[in-house]
């Protein structure tokens, strides 16, 4: 070391190392959330799909929020999701010749922060949604089925508890709606 060095390129090296550090933390945590974001929206738009694969046991069902509700569950069975998901079920006042309702389904799952530990981050919540609506009739002569249940009876958000039972919540819809 020269006479007129006195260290000061180490420290600052050091110090924008860690500053690195940190960077690359951040940036692999906030990869991974992505990551799994994408995956949970995937699921989203499939189960969505798959609705036309079960439409008439939903079309016909008495109850046909717990109908969607239990095919949802069985779809994220399938995909292995480990977390929680919501059900927002809406008919509309059914008239004798159509027949239609909104839903929106919403998964949540936590998030536990691997690197961003190193700054202080601890968890957090991945949620997402997908909206669909469908609509039975042509508004002309034809004659729709509907359920002998109130709409009222089913009309709000059913949200899982793990396993296949769920908690019923009257008139819950998203704010949006």
């Amino acid at each position: 070391m020269k006479k007129n060095e006195d260290g000061n390129v180490v420290v600052l090296f050091a110090f924008l190392f860690i500053l690195f550090v940190f960077c690359m933390a951040l940036v692999v945590d906030v990869g991974i959330i992505y990551m799994q974001r994408n995956e949970m929206q995937d699921i989203c738009r499939m189960i969505r799909e798959d609705r036309f694969a079960y439409e008439n046991s939903i079309k016909y069902a008495d109850n046909p929020a717990v109908e969607y509700y239990n095919h949802i569950y069985d779809s994220i069975q399938n995909n292995n999701f480990e977390g929680e998901f919501t059900l927002y079920y809406k008919e509309k006042k059914p008239e004798s010749n159509e027949r239609s309702y909104k839903i929106r389904i919403q998964l949540k799952r936590e998030y536990n922060f691997t690197l961003g530990k190193l700054l202080g981050f601890d968890s957090t919540d991945i949620i997402v949604h997908i909206d669909g609506e469908e609509t039975f009739g042509e508004k002309k002569l034809d004659m729709i089925w509907h359920p002998k249940k109130a709409i009222s009876t089913y009309n709000g958000s059913y949200t899982s508890d793990g396993k296949k039972q769920y908690t019923y919540v009257y008139n819950d819809y998203p704010s949006e709606w």
